[in-house]
């Protein structure tokens, strides 16, 4: 059913794969859209965009100072009321020009978000490490599902299992084999786990099921043991 609602519409992950393996660094969208541009060598495909997943682990005080500044500069804003009087809004503007803490908190605002802009836009300015994860859309859904299927024939599913050489190109020739699927719908990427393994993924589920079969497991022994009371009462 799945197969045949996905043959009979359209929906911008049948353009799209989802690839995982990427190095971390110096990675550009231009090279990986040159890279999965080649795998079509006797017609060429055409790749219309790719988006990278980055890591902005190391923006999110950044981003916190940048909050707590704008929250001070609005505190500072609002118009004091001195013996029931309301300052106007020329006399805010005077004594906000010799509020040390207002404008040390201006600076801080202006200085974080310069940053995170640029962090933003990936000018170069500022060097962002990649979580190794990256879309990729193509022109042609044919071109999506020709490398879907070339990196997960059979063949290549078995050599990979078995921990060796699928014999398929490798970025940069760094001789890691990458992984690629079938991207799942924009709205539906969880980019804060886009870096995690396989194995991590797996592991983050195991200990999820065992901690709720416990819990589970808690509950319903606690309800076990409250009819078995329940019962021993209505004996005597």
């Amino acid at each position: 059913l799945t197969d045949y609602v996905d043959n009979i519409t359209n929906t911008p992950n049948d353009y799209a794969i989802q690839v995982v393996g990427l190095p971390s660094a110096g990675v550009n969208e231009k090279e990986i859209a040159e890279f999965f541009a080649a795998q079509g060598l006797d017609r060429g495909m055409e790749v219309v965009k790719v988006v990278v997943g980055y890591s902005v682990a190391e923006f999110e005080e950044d981003w916190e100072e940048l909050v707590t500044a704008r929250s001070k500069l609005a505190s500072a804003r609002e118009p004091q009321v001195t013996g029931g009087r309301k300052e106007t809004q020329q006399e805010v503007e005077e004594r906000l020009q010799h509020d040390q803490v207002y404008r040390s908190a201006d600076q801080v605002r202006q200085d974080k978000s310069s940053k995170l802009t640029k962090a933003a836009r990936h000018d170069g300015a500022v060097d962002l490490e990649g979580t190794g994860f990256a879309i990729v859309t193509f022109h042609k859904q044919q071109d999506m599902r020709d490398v879907v299927e070339r990196w997960n024939r059979y063949g290549v599913l078995f050599w990979r299992f078995c921990g060796l050489s699928t014999g398929l190109p490798t970025f940069r020739n760094n001789g890691v084999e990458l992984r690629v699927k079938k991207a799942p719908n924009p709205t539906d990427v969880n980019w804060d786990a886009a870096h995690l393994s396989r194995r991590q993924v797996w592991a983050g589920r195991l200990i999820s099921g065992f901690v709720t079969s416990l819990f589970t497991a808690f509950c319903g022994l606690g309800i076990f043991s409250l009819r078995y009371t329940q019962r021993e009462r209505e004996r005597r």
